[in-house]
């Protein structure tokens, strides 16, 4: 394939990346000052600890490649249990022991490339924000692992109805784009998470793993908006999705690639041409291949002729 299309994309990539894409944040009045000091550090602080700008990255690729980039901002809490080799006076020496202890590998606000087969916006809306037509509504799909699932939705907080221990495995659990493992090595491993975020007509946050209900609440932000930022390279009026450089390139594309193709195939023929030879020799089609120094026998080698492709 001619990288054109690549090419393009990647060089429009370079270019807007390199502008500032983070929210001002100014004071109205001298009263604000101290507070907007405050706000501005915390903000680059948290952005360069959830790598923020990677994730501007691939929203914006996202919008190049494919029209339209989806990220979505949240508070982001990932504890595990890990344990620690200890030692401690014994009878006979030291005994080497292990304990364990909850560590926090990341707590904070997280922006994140959202990946588009995965998000399912209001069917009647165009943009998010304010205004008779923007979203009122949208779903994220997650497919987790049973364990990590347990792991992340137990306490109140998460499981406030106590269904999480009415989960089972299963469902529609498919993730695989281009490869997809046998059902033996995902059997009683995955399943499917669903968030349903509403904006209007009621404030709201439900989750159901499984088709069981998780949590049924509201939203649990102070600003009571959907958590989803959109990124659009073409903007069609009207209409949600945007359209990307590829789609604009493909029939140039094809058309590179197809001359390309004819290119190579006319070398082909140049380099091991089709060849003639009279129906009474004894020929077997192997012996045609072309190699170095390779050699037929024939009878009458008149009869025998090689078929050049001219230019």
């Amino acid at each position: 394939v001619v990288p054109l299309t690549p090419s393009i994309i990647e060089s429009e990539l370079a270019e807007v990346i390199d502008q500032n894409w983070r929210p001002m944040i100014v004071a109205r009045g001298e009263e604000d000052k101290a507070k907007v000091a405050v706000a501005r550090r915390a903000y680059e602080y948290s952005w360069e600890i959830a790598n923020g700008d990677l994730a501007v990255l691939s929203i914006l690729k996202d919008a190049l490649i494919r029209g339209t980039g989806i990220g979505q901002e949240y508070v982001w809490s990932e504890k595990r249990k890990v344990k620690f080799l200890k030692a401690k006076q014994g009878k006979e020496g030291p005994e080497v022991y292990e304990k364990e202890e909850e560590v926090t590998d990341f707590d904070n606000p997280y922006l994140e490339a959202v990946k588009l087969e995965d998000f399912f916006p209001d069917e009647k809306g165009r943009y998010f924000g304010v205004g008779p037509y923007s979203c009122r509504d949208a779903i994220r799909r997650y497919v987790m692992d049973i364990n990590v699932f347990k792991e992340v939705f137990s306490g109140p907080v998460w499981d406030p109805l106590g269904n999480v221990k009415y989960v089972t495995p299963g469902g529609d659990t498919n993730y695989w784009e281009f490869f997809k493992p046998p059902d033996s090595l995902r059997k009683d491993k995955d399943i499917e998470v669903l968030w349903y975020w509403g904006k209007r007509p009621w404030d709201a946050l439900f989750i159901a793993a499984n088709d069981v209900v998780i949590r049924m609440g509201p939203n649990p932000y102070n600003h009571k908006q959907l958590p989803f930022g959109r990124a659009v390279d073409i903007l069609r009026t009207h209409q949600f999705w945007g359209k990307g450089e590829s789609a604009l390139m493909e029939s140039i594309q094809d058309e590179l690639n197809t001359i390309r193709r004819q290119r190579l195939d006319r070398s082909h023929l140049n380099i091991d041409p089709m060849i003639l030879t009279s129906n009474r020799e004894d020929i077997d089609e192997n012996q045609l291949i072309a190699r170095p120094h390779g050699s037929i026998q024939v009878d009458d080698v008149n009869n025998f002729k090689q078929l050049f492709v001219t230019d």
